[in-house]
């Protein structure tokens, strides 16, 4: 009885992929800043309130940053990958009614995301996948 080989995910396919979440998460922070003069308008903030929704996104991005590479070798790059897009998926789905909430409800966002949103950790997620890919010689 003879097994066949196993065949080799598609390295393409997993960047692809990969890429598609980090555009759409990194997409929200750029689109707040070119927003920030309407927000401030249509929420009645102030400067030093707008600047917490800003501050808040890159403190939530940095804070997890340490825990990650511990996290992603217990659960695995892809299975944190997954929960890191859906967090981030539906922190964003959710609502807000006022500015108290915009700027708390969007904190957890980046947390969720931070491994796919960095840059960085699109390359740490990239460089396994890739390695994982290729048959191994011997």
């Amino acid at each position: 009885m003879q097994s066949s080989p196993v065949q080799a995910p598609n390295k393409w396919l997993a960047a692809t992929a990969i890429l598609a979440g980090q555009l759409t998460i990194s997409f929200g922070m750029f689109a707040v800043v070119v927003a920030l003069p309407r927000i401030m308008t249509a929420f009645g903030a102030d400067l030093n309130a707008i600047q917490w929704v800003m501050t808040g996104y890159l403190i939530s991005r940095a804070v997890p940053m340490p825990a990650l590479g511990w996290l992603s070798g217990l659960i695995g790059n892809r299975n944190l990958y997954i929960i890191g897009v859906l967090g981030a998926t539906v922190c964003t789905a959710r609502t807000a009614h006022g500015h108290p909430q915009r700027v708390a409800r969007p904190v957890p966002r980046p947390s969720c995301a931070a491994r796919p949103a960095i840059p960085g950790g699109v390359s740490q997620l990239l460089a396994p996948s890739w390695r994982d890919s290729r048959p191994r010689q011997r």
